[in-house]
């Protein structure tokens, strides 16, 4: 792959921005607003879903997981940044078959964008680490998490009368401009995302790896249980009763306060190699997931998926933080750190789609739902604390004084 003339810098952060708020937008809606067009446009229930949810998230993970093959056996003849070109211009020509109107179109459309953008992620992500010293690459990744939450936020709050109107279907559309916008914004990307070199980063700190060992375990239940929110959301906040006019906002909560724990996160240093933070954000997750399902009201909803969003956000941020700090910025970590969340997103509906398809009723199938999910996220856990378990120990054995 052709390197520029300075292969250690850096790409500017303002067209990433660009790139990324343009993107950001068109999956939000796609991922966060499936299932409110599948709901509306083909009369789908939670069991038809999360089927659709699992094909998008097997489609991702197969993807990420390879990115960094992918990227390297086209280096000799393509830069990173043909390779996104390529990448947004084909999603922009996949979009439109959903004017076809009908399920296959909608599967088509939705998986093939789903499997593209799993490799755009982790090149950006790339980007975003590459050829800065570690100050700056902590600041840009936390204005780059805050910039992609933001859009997808926006996305799924802002269009809830497209989202649930008889055009639902047509909300897929809007990814085709939108991925046209991103492929004239790469004019201004390097042709290759900044080297990662040791002298800018120095050695991660001892507590680093195993929390990152931590937080990857970690990331995929957070992304189990928001696949879970994606199918099931449009049922939750119609059961409690909500106003047209509020149904994607109350939806989209959990994606607000997603932001807000990655500002204070971004804007905060007190966390970096501490255990206790990660902990709490793991708690969260559960706590909020099940006040959601089974909340009465649209206040409980509400507070269900305000809860579950400071979790998730936390522990995205931790883990991408982790991740580019100890992986060194490169496509083949940022590809670990998304092929992670796919697994999540194929994991959740599998456990939606076993819950609700064998029970006799929606709240039967509401209670297997949620122990099952709860039972899922306790196993997982438990590799999650082996890493602070092992690391605890090496300290003990370095300094019998040192007690965290």
């Amino acid at each position: 792959m052709a390197r520029d003339s300075a292969p250690t810098a850096s790409t500017p952060f303002l067209p990433i921005a660009g790139v990324t708020f343009l993107a950001s937008m068109g999956t939000g809606v796609l991922w966060n607003g499936i299932g409110f067009i599948a709901k509306s446009t083909f009369a789908y229930g939670p069991v038809a879903n999360f089927s659709l949810l699992f094909a998008f998230g097997v489609a991702y993970v197969l993807v990420a997981a390879n990115a960094g093959r992918v990227i390297r056996t086209f280096e000799d003849r393509l830069s990173a940044r043909t390779v996104l070109t390529f990448v947004f211009l084909a999603q922009a020509l996949i979009a439109p078959v959903v004017l076809f109107r009908t399920e296959w179109s909608m599967w088509l459309a939705g998986c093939g964008v789903s499997a593209l953008s799993a490799l755009q992620w982790p090149i950006i992500e790339a980007y975003i680490a590459g050829g800065r010293d570690q100050a700056n690459m902590r600041s840009t990744i936390g204005r780059w998490n805050v910039t992609w939450m933001s859009a997808v936020w926006l996305g799924v709050a802002g269009l809830g009368p497209l989202l649930t109107g008889e055009r639902a279907l047509g909300a897929i559309l809007l990814l085709a401009p939108l991925n046209v916008g991103c492929a004239i914004l790469l004019r201004w990307f390097r042709a290759v995302p900044g080297e990662h070199l040791e002298e800018h980063h120095g050695t991660a700190p001892t507590a680093y790896p195993p929390l990152l060992a931590s937080v990857r375990m970690l990331l995929p239940l957070g992304y189990v249980v928001a696949s879970a929110i994606s199918a099931i959301v449009p049922f939750l906040v119609e059961r409690v009763g909500a106003t047209p006019a509020w149904v994607t906002p109350l939806a989209a909560t959990w994606l607000a306060t997603r932001l807000v724990a990655v500002v204070l996160l971004w804007t905060t240093r007190g966390w970096h190699g501490r255990w206790t933070p990660l902990v709490v954000a793991g708690l969260l997750c559960p706590l909020g997931f099940a006040i959601a399902v089974f909340a009465p009201t649209p206040f409980l909803v509400g507070l269900g998926l305000g809860l579950f969003g400071l979790g998730q956000g936390a522990i995205y941020y931790m883990a991408i933080y982790y991740a580019m700090a100890v992986g060194k910025a490169e496509v083949d970590a940022a590809g670990t750190h998304e092929a992670l969340i796919g697994l999540g997103y194929a994991v959740g509906p599998l456990v939606g789609i076993a819950s609700y398809g064998l029970t006799a009723t929606e709240r039967n199938g509401d209670i297997a739902f949620v122990a099952s999910m709860l039972a899922l996220l306790a196993l997982g856990s438990i590799p999650a604390i082996t890493p602070y378990r092992v690391w605890r120990r090496s300290q003990r054995a370095a300094s019998p004084a040192a007690d965290r």
